[in-house]
């Protein structure tokens, strides 16, 4: 959206209508937080398991370990293709609005792909080799790229990243044993994103473009590891 309202109309409306858009999930929000409300109430009074309390003392730490490992590994190989996307292209002579496009294209791509997640949740495994699989093919693609390799490229990006982040944080739930740290998941990913930037920034600079993505290939393929073992 932002692609079309912003060269007609400027950035205000483009923003505006990124609000606009965002208010449905506002009012969905809403309307579930009395059910919502209701379960975490119902929790918070039901009695507690004969377990419970015992995780912390049962509960081996290195699967634990292995699954935010991998959540950190593949969150950095992504943030590290995203910000240069966009160099890379021109790099190869295309044109940033071109890149737009394909960032929208690919944002489509993630919706889907987060519907098979949805479809596949009960085969974590499989979900994890799929999107780390697309996310590889991506950033290969970009040692070579042009006009339709990055709209490609992009789209498979996308498709990795809606399949990966919930297939990360049910291993990280998976691993919690104590039902007490799956919680960080979201900000590990977070938190990995913010260290890509200089750790991309600095191979850029040495070794340019073509090493960062070998790196992003190969931190994805690593993240992978740790997370099958959990």
């Amino acid at each position: 959206v932002t692609w079309i309202l912003q060269p007609r109309y400027g950035p205000l409306v483009a923003l505006t209508g990124m609000v606009v858009m965002f208010l449905p999930c506002v009012i969905a929000a809403w309307g579930l937080r009395q059910p919502l409300r209701a379960a975490t109430t119902a929790e918070l009074t039901a009695e507690p398991p004969a377990h419970a309390g015992a995780g912390l003392q049962t509960e081996k730490p290195g699967p634990l370990v292995a699954a935010f490992a991998g959540s950190t590994l593949f969150a950095r190989g992504g943030v590290a293709y995203w910000i240069f996307l966009e160099r890379m292209a021109h790099g190869a002579s295309v044109s940033s609005g071109f890149v737009g496009v394909a960032i929208a294209v690919g944002t489509v791509a993630a919706a889907a792909s987060a519907a098979l997640a949805a479809t596949l949740a009960r085969h974590l495994r499989l979900l994890l080799v799929l999107g780390s699989a697309a996310g590889i093919v991506g950033y290969a693609a970009m040692l070579r790229p042009s006009t339709l390799i990055i709209l490609a490229s992009a789209c498979l990006f996308n498709v990795a990243w809606g399949m990966l982040v919930p297939a990360y944080q049910a291993v990280i739930r998976r691993a919690d044993a104590a039902s007490r740290y799956f919680v960080a998941g979201p900000a590990t990913i977070f938190l990995a994103g913010v260290g890509a930037g200089p750790i991309a920034g600095a191979v850029a600079q040495v070794y340019g473009y073509d090493a960062v993505m070998i790196l992003s290939i190969c931190v994805t393929a690593a993240g992978l590891g740790d997370a099958v073992r959990v």
